[in-house]
């Protein structure tokens, strides 16, 4: 019986070992067809990089919205963007320039459909939006009831002394920087300075650094104009029409300070 009952044992032993075996042999395999798996993917990935430069515009949005922040302005209620970056300037625009507006009377010249002034605007306590074309300025009226003060027409025949209130913040993006950024900037500081109530205030241009009038006339800017600062803005938006190249990348806003000179 003692001879039986230890052959009993070795036998037990044998099939746990087995089976324990076993077991190890299915968590190799799986691991083997997880990782051939995962390497065809990442193949054909890269084959489809190689073939359609749409796939790897897609895959670095994704990628970038992965660990950049999404703007506050989409979770504002009620708020949609009607426009897309490039066409507009990224919503996280909206964002850094809220830090600035929040409680202040700011202006946007050429808001277009008024996604960024919109997102700003729940913020600021008062929002004007300089638009040139008539069109958008009667989306904008629609669009900004009781929250954007919307003056259509040429900026640079715009006075100050006719808004209720002087803005604090003057932002723009124009699609021309070489014919805009300068003579815009011109106009607001005379007219602040005129007035006496340039200390203070500030001018926030932005500069698309995938767009090349942007990037060229970048360091013109800052030579000529010493007093300011700089932020970069780096954003990912998915566009409908396959994510254009310009719809992620890094946007610089640069604050000119009105401040009148010594």
């Amino acid at each position: 019986p003692r001879h039986t009952h230890a052959s009993s044992c070795i036998q037990a032993e044998g099939m746990l070992g087995a089976t324990h075996g076993g077991t190890i042999n299915q968590k190799r395999r799986r691991v083997v067809v997880f990782i051939v798996a995962a390497l065809l993917v990442l193949v054909s990935t890269l084959v489809l990089i190689q073939t359609d430069s749409r796939v790897e515009r897609c895959l670095r949005v994704w990628w970038m919205r992965l660990w950049l922040p999404t703007s506050r302005c989409t979770a504002l209620a009620g708020f949609s963007a009607v426009d897309e970056s490039p066409i507009r300037s990224p919503l996280l625009v909206a964002d850094h320039l809220i830090g600035y507006a929040a409680g202040k009377v700011f202006l946007e010249v050429g808001t277009r459909n008024g996604d960024i002034s919109a997102c700003v605007a729940r913020f600021a306590r008062r929002t004007i939006s300089a638009e040139f074309e008539p069109h958008y300025c009667e989306k904008l009226r629609e669009r900004g009831a009781g929250l954007l003060d919307v003056r259509c027409g040429d900026f640079q025949h715009l006075r100050f002394s006719d808004l209720p209130e002087v803005p604090d913040i003057f932002f723009w993006w124009p699609s021309t920087a070489t014919l805009n950024n300068e003579a815009f900037l011109l106009h607001t500081r005379r007219q602040l300075w005129e007035m006496g109530l340039g200390a203070g205030r500030r001018v926030v241009i932005a500069f698309d650094l995938k767009y090349h009038e942007d990037v060229a006339h970048l360091p013109v800017m800052l030579a000529r104009y010493p007093a300011h600062e700089r932020h970069a803005v780096r954003f990912a938006e998915y566009s409908r029409h396959g994510s254009a190249f310009r719809a992620w990348g890094t946007f610089e806003l640069v604050h000119f300070f009105m401040d009148p000179e010594q």
